[in-house]
């Protein structure tokens, strides 16, 4: 039996509590839409919830029990939703199975996979979650690059040098000295350094 997956790594996301009801929701009619033309119980599709908050976890089957965790933790630090047939739970090669991963520590484990035995299901589950989860993107994408911490070290320089410029500019007429100006802006250099 051929199995297809279709995955994606989750970056620059914002996840809200109304994004998790969505998401929750979505997933509910995917299993329901399965669930009425499976007759086969090993292959009906059945929905969980994983969430570690406040340095502990929970494994859920109840979504009112996963979004109370939500909201009364201080810190989420994990969220997963899972979608298996009891088929797919025993070997992902057979069946249909979907995750969707959020972590808060670790980016790379922030997650879509959706695989199964059908290749028209695992391609439209994955299209309908993805056209989801991209409304949930920000723009963190700029700002989190490579050259960013290149950009805010010269630009500490630039604006260190401009704001030397000025205070040996003040500083001048105060010291009766020749070559004052170079004097001036040299101290003020060394103590904003």
């Amino acid at each position: 039996m051929k199995s297809t997956l279709r995955d994606k790594y989750l970056k620059n996301i914002t996840i809200s509590e109304e994004v998790i009801k969505n998401i929750n929701t979505k997933l509910i009619s995917v299993a329901e839409a399965v669930n009425k033309q499976e007759t086969d119980t090993k292959k009906q599709l059945f929905l969980t919830y994983i969430i570690r908050f406040d340095e502990k976890g929970r494994s859920l089957f109840d979504f009112s029990e996963a979004l109370k965790c939500y909201k009364d933790a201080k810190r989420i630090e994990r969220f997963i939703f899972n979608l298996d047939s009891v088929q797919s739970f025993n070997n992902k090669m057979f069946g249909k199975s979907l995750s969707i991963s959020f972590d808060v520590f670790d980016q790379n484990n922030c997650r879509i996979v959706v695989q199964g035995d059908d290749s028209n299901w695992v391609d439209n589950t994955y299209s309908v979650l993805m056209d989801l989860l991209e409304k949930t993107k920000n723009y963190n994408s700029i700002i989190k690059t490579s050259i960013t911490p290149l950009l805010v070290q010269v630009g500490g320089v630039i604006i260190g040098v401009l704001l030397s410029i000025k205070g040996a500019q003040w500083l001048e007429p105060k010291l009766n000295i020749q070559y004052a100006l170079p004097f001036a802006f040299v101290i003020v250099f060394l103590l904003f350094s």
